[in-house]
């Protein structure tokens, strides 16, 4: 379902782990973390109205990772895919926090 589904109404908000929020004039900031795989893919907790403008990824691990994790160009109003790459062969993050600000 769309965050929002006629003008007038109350502010939506979702607040948990992987959750959504309307900030106002339109625009609204969704969020969550998920265990990290080497190629995965987020579905929003619900979706965009009409587009994606910015998504940020994070990875969490325990140390100083030689992994890089980047967003792939699969991406719409209801998710996105992301690529995890290593120097050294495999991925170490445990957990990928992200955030996604859209209309």
């Amino acid at each position: 379902t769309a965050l929002r589904t006629r003008q007038g109404s109350m502010p939506t908000s979702s607040i948990a782990i992987s959750g959504y929020a309307e900030l106002g004039a339109g625009l609204y900031l969704q969020w969550g973390r998920a265990a990290a795989v080497a190629a995965g893919s987020i579905t929003f907790p619900t979706a965009f109205p009409t587009a994606v403008f910015s998504i940020n990824l994070t990875g969490v691990s325990n140390g100083a990772p030689a992994s890089g994790i980047g967003l792939n160009s699969s991406y719409s109003a209801t998710g996105f895919s992301y690529d995890i790459a290593s120097d050294e062969g495999d991925q170490q993050y445990s957990a990928i926090h992200w955030q996604a600000y859209g209309n």
